[in-house]
């Protein structure tokens, strides 16, 4: 008789089995139900991650950065404005690169930037920079105020005294310390003929100035001959500047100079392709200028001589350089060093060396994002930016020095004192001069007797037109080129 292998299931096992399927399936149905009726619960508040999954792609933290602001567009306690809370969230990423030359500009600023590059624009004529703003709410403090690069020569803001270094702390009585710099230049500018009231901070000494705007139209370069020595000064590298700098060339060439004299001093930059041009004319075909480092290949460029120099690897240079010189003038002086090709002298350089680029968030052009894409390298591979560029003999030009004499300068300054002196006297007599000093000293004024004598030559040049291209009683910087290209013959 065979075994039965199959045992018979009890009844009230099977009614069990069957009341739990039930109940499992009932909760799936359910919960499918939850997920189409409230996504948000399971996809966004919930959601697992599992380990090893990439939730650092940019793509995803651009869906969540968009979802943060759709979030608080909707949810949060109190209307939130779209436009300002864009602008919030695109400054803060802006803030947080600690790149004072990045920013989110509008229409006007775009044509400020091609205003500079041709050398034509209004305004008071500085050269302005600024640190990022403080975040997390944080007040902004007197390190924030606008930093003045370099005063163009020539224009309201050079005749008014104001100085590479200088911090601007109010214009208008508006402080800048909450100013972007577009903000700040806007200020700045205005119709020619009005006035702008500039609160003025140098070395912890603080003063006013009222500065009368004008049409700022850029001299790219001067030029003169001291003996047998060329004197080129460029004021700023513009679009005209490489024809004026050939006009120069050829005209010292006809003198039969000896040696020449490169002065960038207070030279805030402008057109990499006019420092580039202007360097052709030294170097020879192939020999590199400059180059960019970026993280983008493409922003990657080497950028070199195109064709052999025209002035004679036999005639020695000199660049003048100070802290007012940034730059595209810090890209040529780099160059010239690095290739043996002259001699710098002066002080350390501003130290800007970026590649800004401009990329339009809008079609129209009305809003756009100035970007640093890539920084400048000497063809030495010298970082330029925030280093500056070292002379080879340092000259110490600075006037002035010293709270006492700051001081002293500034009741000078806000009185008029000198401009009215020579008012009275256009053609001081040396008896004049030291009556003049004698009266200031009892009235507080303390300055060196050089001090006294640099500040009215000053005044009296402001007065000249056209003004003389160079001064060599009070310029320690040039009459040390000419002293070193002299031991060169």
């Amino acid at each position: 008789m065979s075994e039965n292998h199959i045992k018979k299931v009890p009844s009230a096992h099977i009614e069990r089995t069957l009341w739990i399927s039930l109940t499992a399936l009932l909760l799936l149905i359910i919960i499918i139900l939850l997920v189409f009726a409230y996504p948000d619960i399971f996809h966004h508040k919930y959601s697992y991650v599992a380990p090893g999954a990439k939730e650092d792609r940019p793509s995803n933290y651009s869906a969540r950065l968009e979802r943060i602001y759709n979030l608080i567009l909707e949810n949060y306690v109190k209307p939130v404005d779209a436009g300002d809370l864009y602008r919030a969230a695109v400054n803060g990423m802006i803030n947080f690169l600690d790149d004072p030359y990045a920013e989110l500009m509008e229409k006007i600023s775009a044509l400020d930037v091609s205003d500079t590059l041709t050398g034509e624009f209004g305004g008071v004529g500085l050269v302005i920079t600024k640190n990022k703003l403080p975040e997390d709410g944080k007040e902004p403090t007197a390190e924030h105020a606008l930093y003045v690069v370099t005063p163009i020569e020539g224009t309201p803001a050079y005749r008014a005294g104001i100085k590479a270094g200088d911090y601007i702390d109010k214009i208008d009585s508006v402080s800048t310390f909450g100013l972007t710099t577009d903000e700040s230049m806007q200020k700045l500018r205005g119709k020619p003929g009005t006035s702008v009231t500039l609160t003025v901070r140098r070395d912890n000494t603080e003063f006013q100035t009222k500065i009368k705007r004008a049409k700022i139209e850029i001299e790219t370069a001067k030029y003169d001959i001291i003996g047998h020595i060329g004197y080129l000064r460029i004021i700023e590298f513009t679009s005209r500047l490489p024809l004026r700098v050939h006009e120069a060339l050829l005209h010292f060439n006809e003198q039969k100079i000896d040696g020449l004299i490169i002065d960038l001093r207070s030279n805030p930059g402008g057109s990499l392709e006019a420092a580039l041009e202007v360097a052709d004319f030294f170097l020879n075909k192939n020999e590199v200028i400059v180059s960019t480092s970026s993280q983008s290949k493409q922003e990657e460029i080497v950028y070199s001589a195109k064709s052999n120099a025209i002035v004679s690897p036999k005639l020695p240079i000199v660049v003048l350089i100070d802290k007012g010189s940034a730059s595209a003038s810090e890209i040529l002086a780099g160059a010239l060093q690095d290739h043996k090709r002259a001699t710098l002298i002066g002080q350390d350089s501003y130290g800007k060396a970026k590649v800004q680029q401009i990329f339009p968030l809008k079609q129209d052009n009305s809003e756009l994002l100035k970007l640093t894409v890539a920084k400048y390298l000497t063809p030495e591979g010298k970082d330029i930016d925030k280093n500056g560029i070292r002379p080879d003999i340092v000259v110490d030009m600075a006037r002035l020095q010293g709270k006492e004499a700051l001081a002293s300068w500034k009741i000078l300054h806000e009185n008029r004192l000198i401009e009215k002196f020579l008012s009275k006297n256009p053609n001081p007599s040396p008896d004049d001069i030291e009556r003049f000093m004698k009266e200031q000293r009892k009235k507080g004024v303390y300055l060196k007797r050089e001090d006294f004598l640099y500040l009215i030559r000053m005044e009296q040049i402001q007065r000249i037109t056209p003004q003389p291209v160079y001064d060599l009683e009070f310029d320690a910087g040039l009459r040390k080129a000419i002293e070193v290209l002299n031991k060169k013959k």
